[in-house]
C-alpha cells in the first residue's frame, strides 16, 4: 500500500498523523488504507462558531425584529450555490411551489461568498422580478450572520455545502434541493432519508406542503455527529489536546 511506500519518490509523502472532524473523514482515510491508530477525531473545528453562537440562545421573533422583517409572514432563507444557474432553478421549483400563497411568504437570499455577488444579484433579481413579488423578497450582504437567518426562517433551503448540516446542529429546519442535474457537492446526499429533500418542481411542493408534519428529529443528530463529531464541547480545545499528547507522546 501506499503507507507501506511512503517514501516512494513517485508517490506523495504522507503525513504521520491526520485530524479528521468526523466519523466520515475518518472512515474515508482509513479505507484508502491510512492506519486507524494515526487518525484522530477532534471535531468540526472550522465550525467552532456554532459551539459561541449557540450559546446566545437567540430567538426567532428577536431576530426578525432586529432585522426589520416581517412578522406575520413565513420566510423562507435560500443562499446562492456557486452557480447561478443551479440557485435559478432551485428557485423555479420554489416558487411554483409557493406561488398560489404568495402573500404568505417572504423570500431571503444570500450569496455564495466565493461567488460574484453582483453579478448573482443582477442575474437572479431579474429572474424573481419577473416571477416573484419585487417587495417580498431580499439580499442579505455577507457580513450579516448566517446563523441568525438560518433561526429566524421558518424553512432554509440549501443546494450543497455543509449549511444544511449546521442548519440541523442550530435546530434549524433545512431543506435540501438536489436535482440530478446539480454540479455542486452535497454532503448530505447519504442522509437524504434523515432531511427534508426536493428535486424537483413537485418534490419541492410536496415538501412544502408537509412543513408541519413530523420529521425523524431523533435520528437528524447522526448526521451531525458523523460530520462534526461533538460540538457541545470547544472543538479547539480537542484538537490541541490531541497535538499535545501527539507531540508529549514522541518528545
Amino acid at each position: 500500500t501506499h503507507w507501506n511506500s511512503k517514501n516512494d519518490f513517485s508517490s506523495m509523502p504522507l503525513p504521520e498523523h491526520i485530524f479528521t472532524s468526523g466519523k466520515v473523514g475518518s472512515d474515508f482515510m482509513s479505507g484508502a488504507g491510512y492506519p486507524l491508530k494515526n487518525i484522530d477525531i477532534v471535531g468540526g473545528v472550522r465550525f467552532a462558531e456554532i459551539y459561541n453562537y449557540k450559546k446566545q440562545k437567540s430567538n426567532k421573533i428577536d431576530l426578525r425584529i432586529k432585522y426589520n422583517l416581517p412578522l406575520d409572514k413565513s420566510i423562507i432563507f435560500a443562499p446562492t450555490s456557486l452557480l447561478v444557474d443551479e440557485t435559478i432553478n432551485m428557485l423555479d421549483s420554489l416558487i411554483f411551489s409557493i406561488k398560489e400563497k404568495q402573500k404568505e411568504y417572504f423570500l431571503i437570499l444570500k450569496c455564495h461568498p466565493a461567488s460574484n455577488s453582483k453579478l448573482f444579484a443582477r442575474k437572479i433579481g431579474h429572474y424573481l422580478d419577473s416571477n416573484w413579488d419585487s417587495n417580498s423578497y431580499c439580499f442579505i450582504a455577507q457580513s450579516i450572520n448566517t446563523y441568525d437567518y438560518i433561526l429566524l426562517s421558518d424553512l432554509s433551503v440549501f443546494l450543497g455545502g455543509s449549511l444544511a448540516i449546521e442548519a440541523l446542529l442550530l435546530g434549524g429546519n433545512p431543506l435540501v434541493y438536489r436535482p440530478s442535474s446539480n454540479f455542486s457537492h452535497n454532503p448530505i446526499s447519504d442522509y437524504l432519508d434523515l432531511v427534508r429533500y426536493a428535486f424537483d418542481r413537485n418534490s419541492m411542493k410536496k415538501e412544502i406542503n408537509s412543513l408541519n408534519d413530523q420529521r425523524k428529529d431523533n435520528n437528524q443528530m447522526q448526521v451531525v455527529n458523523d460530520m462534526f463529531n461533538d460540538l457541545n464541547d470547544k472543538p479547539y480545545d480537542k484538537f490541541i489536546n490531541k497535538i499535545d499528547i501527539i507531540y508529549n507522546g514522541v518528545n
